[in-house]
């Protein structure tokens, strides 16, 4: 592994002829390009893909709540003289208070740590601040892989993480990073290889060439 240090840096989308998930979802989030790749590699052996919203998603979406306060109170406020006024009220602050923990829940940014020899790091920060933080031995890796999922609106890819239990009766169970920002095809190739680079040290050459790099889900002989 090469002890050289590269600086941080955005890595945007950039076109392809490749299918990407702009091609199989729907998802607004997706489609306009409102997430960004950040990478970072501080050490040897050591590597971070961090995903997260864009400033301009982020600033539309507080606007957006902060219209719908506003019209919530300018209702309230005009139903005040009315005989059901308290009701108005109630119903009011009831909508306001789940704008308010919808904000708070909702998710900033999802990063993946890579650690030759230690594991990952998976972490999670919610727009509140609470970060939620899980660590993957490599020992219990047994595959990390880029998999479609479809639903009734769309489907979309992800990356996943085959994990083997540390007793052999234990079933095996599938981590996703990334879960709910979801970044896109070509930002997923990144990471990938990325990810069983530093892991594994192994170079996946078929990603330069057209068609998506997507896998079955199933154990490897690892």
């Amino acid at each position: 592994m090469s002890a050289s240090t590269p600086s941080p840096g955005v890595v945007p989308e950039t076109q392809s002829s490749r299918p990407t998930d702009h091609a199989f979802s729907s998802s607004p989030e997706r489609a306009a390009g409102r997430v960004q790749l950040i990478v970072d590699e501080p050490g040897s052996g050591i590597r971070s893909y961090t995903v997260r919203r864009s400033q301009s998603s982020s600033t539309f979406s507080l606007q957006g709540w902060r219209s719908a306060s506003l019209l919530l109170l300018a209702v309230c406020v005009a139903a005040a003289n009315g005989a059901t006024s308290l009701v108005c009220v109630g119903i009011g602050s009831v909508i306001l208070v789940a704008i308010m923990v919808h904000r708070a829940f909702s998710v900033r940014e999802e990063s993946l740590l890579i650690m030759e020899g230690i594991g990952l790091q998976l972490c999670t920060v919610y727009a509140s601040g609470r970060e939620i933080t899980q660590f993957i031995d490599t020992a219990v890796i047994s595959e990390v892989v880029i998999a479609e999922a479809v639903r009734v609106d769309r489907c979309f890819y992800y990356l996943a993480c085959l994990v083997h239990g540390k007793h052999p009766r234990m079933p095996p169970q599938i981590i996703v990073p990334f879960k709910h920002l979801l970044p896109p095809l070509l930002q997923l190739e990144q990471i990938y290889c990325g990810t069983r680079e530093v892991l594994w040290s192994e170079h996946d050459e078929s990603l330069h060439h057209e068609g998506p790099s997507v896998q079955p889900l199933r154990p490897s002989a690892r």
